[in-house]
């Protein structure tokens, strides 16, 4: 038997169990306040206890069946017997068969769609509507029908529907071919036809980097994306896959194109990708030599620069410096380097001289934080589909509006040029042997 006290009892019980739970909240969240949490799991246990209404249906408005007949039979080739052939299999979605042309099924789809709405409009409901076809065989599709009315629906669908939309955009991203850089094009025709290309003597005031991702992916028009010609210093982030070694290639060749220059380019994994390029080229260890024989160039480099542009590009940096990290003697070598690279970045463009390092992650290792020879890099470069961490690093946490739209993957990413915002990046149709070749052919 249930007395009093024991009612009483399981009241304080709860009152204090649901005061323990709202502090442990207020604890885990930082909420602002002690009433915020309790206000919160108030709402919690009101949402989990109370009945959501059932889904509004558009049968219920009279003339909703004959008017989605009428547009059947005017748009549909079904005969009259085997008129609104459909089927429910869950509240909120509902099956036509449609049988016709293609064009006729899109006008129909929008017609289906408005019966829909002015039948649960006419019975006081805001409702979420989402169209779609399904192809069943030639010229035969079951349309689908999805609408919500209650809030937990319409916030489930809203979210399928978002999904739909982004499987949608990266499905066809993913057919889209990259733009073409008809001066590269023109110059692999030389190449072939064995032209030597003619070197620059002037300095073009913008470098091209490749095209904006947003304005092609959503507009399909490529617009070229630049960087000043004395913002060069450059980092460059890519995992395996991503296009980083291609983007580097399409870099140099665009620095040579553009101005008269001298390369020293340290590979150090060895992969033979930007060989032939320049005499001032090593591999593996031999890499400290010529980081050190640029140095020595770049200190006697006058205030200004001496006419040439100077440009040390290093691929694999953070592999350099982890492997002299393993000995002692290698920990001063790579400190030693650490020094020359912040030298170059905070001294370089004054006299004409640049850095462009290349890696899979980008860590605050290679610079110690407090140096601030980071910040001096005028192009952060982030290729295919960056880590949480590796976007951090090189953008500090930034987005773009249309960042969400976009498909990202080999030859795509994300650029940071100084003075101008966060955009995404289009890399043009490249041939890496061919660009490879354009670059062993220019003097």
């Amino acid at each position: 038997m249930i007395t009093d006290n024991s009612i009483i009892f399981t009241i304080i019980i709860l009152f204090l169990l649901f005061i323990a739970v709202a502090y442990l909240h207020y604890l885990s969240t930082g909420k602002d306040s002690f009433e915020k949490s309790m206000t919160t799991i108030f709402k919690a246990i009101y949402n989990f206890f109370k009945e959501e209404p059932q889904e509004a249906s558009p049968f219920n408005t009279v003339g909703f069946v004959e008017s989605v007949k009428n547009n059947l039979c005017r748009y549909s080739v079904i005969k009259e017997d085997y008129l609104y052939r459909g089927s429910c299999p869950e509240p909120g979605h509902h099956i036509i068969e449609f049988v016709g042309e293609e064009g006729n099924l899109n006008i129909f789809m929008e017609l289906f769609k408005r019966c829909i709405q002015t039948a649960l409009e006419s019975q006081g409901y805001t409702p979420l509507i989402y169209v779609e076809s399904e192809k069943v065989s030639a010229n035969t599709w079951n349309v689908h029908a999805y609408f919500a009315t209650t809030t937990l629906r319409q916030k489930s669908l809203s979210e399928w529907i978002a999904h739909k939309n982004a499987l949608k955009r990266k499905n066809i991203a993913n057919t889209l071919s990259s733009p073409v850089d008809k001066d590269l094009e023109k110059d692999i025709a030389d190449v072939v036809e064995k032209k030597r290309l003619k070197p620059m003597s002037n300095i073009l005031s913008n470098i091209k980097l490749g095209f904006d991702l947003a304005l092609w992916e959503l507009q399909k028009t490529a617009v070229l994306l630049c960087a000043p010609s004395n913002l060069l210093h450059a980092i460059i982030v890519g995992g395996s896959g991503s296009g980083k070694s291609t983007f580097l290639l399409y870099f140099i060749y665009n620095i040579k194109k553009s101005m008269p220059c001298e390369l020293t380019i340290c590979d150090f994994k060895s992969s033979g990708e930007l060989k032939g390029i320049t005499p001032h080229y090593a591999e593996f260890e031999d890499c400290i030599k010529e980081i050190r024989l640029f140095y020595e160039a770049f200190v006697r480099t006058p205030e200004g620069g001496n006419g040439v542009n100077k440009f040390l590009i290093i691929d694999e940096i953070a592999g350099l410096l982890t492997h002299l990290s393993m000995t002692k003697e290698g920990k001063q070598t790579a400190d030693e380097i650490r020094m020359i690279m912040s030298s170059i970045l905070m001294l370089g463009r004054s006299r004409r001289c640049f850095l462009i390092l290349s890696m899979q992650r980008y860590s605050a290792a290679i610079f110690p934080s407090a140096s601030g020879s980071a910040d001096n890099f005028g192009i952060s470069i982030g290729l295919g589909n960056l880590t949480v961490d590796g976007r951090r690093g090189l953008f500090a946490g930034e987005h773009f509006q249309e960042e969400e739209q976009l498909s990202f993957g080999t030859g795509k990413g994300i650029i940071l040029v100084d003075g101008s915002p966060l955009r995404g990046l289009q890399m043009p149709n490249l041939d890496k042997q061919k660009l490879l070749h354009v670059l062993q052919s220019m003097d």
